[in-house]
């Protein structure tokens, strides 16, 4: 069956020739004719300032990378700072509420113990034992 199937041989130079023969296309035609109008030395100094804006901004670009990095470093150092400090006034607040719910309790001993001497200490400093301190 190989053997009776024809040999199809493509021959480049050929195809080629038959490329530059055929009408150039529609949009060929146009890009030269606006190339033509546009003087090349314009061109070139668009390109120029161009390629020096892309520069600018690449540059721009990676000093935004690297602030971008120490940004994240400060605020990871501050994250954890932060939390250090919220614990560490967390840990102060439950100490200060123990510490004042013990004076609480030993005014109020001291007062059912002495009633006499805590009317005398409340007259003379002003002061108020009440349980909304809380």
């Amino acid at each position: 069956m190989a053997e009776d199937a024809p040999l199809i041989i493509l021959d480049l130079e050929h195809i080629q020739e038959s490329k530059a023969e055929e009408k150039p296309a529609m949009g060929d035609i146009f890009a030269d004719r606006v190339s033509s109008l546009m003087k090349h030395r314009d061109v070139d100094s668009v390109l120029a300032d161009q390629q020096h804006i892309l520069d600018n901004l690449e540059m721009m670009n990676e000093k935004l990378k690297f602030l971008n990095m120490i940004s994240q470093s400060r605020y990871e150092a501050s994250v954890t700072a932060f939390r250090f400090h919220m614990r560490l006034l967390s840990n102060v607040k439950k100490d200060l509420d123990s510490v004042f719910r013990r004076i609480r309790t030993l005014k109020t001993k001291l007062g059912s113990q002495h009633p006499e001497i805590m009317a005398e200490v409340q007259d003379k400093y002003a002061i108020h034992i009440s349980d909304d301190d809380d």
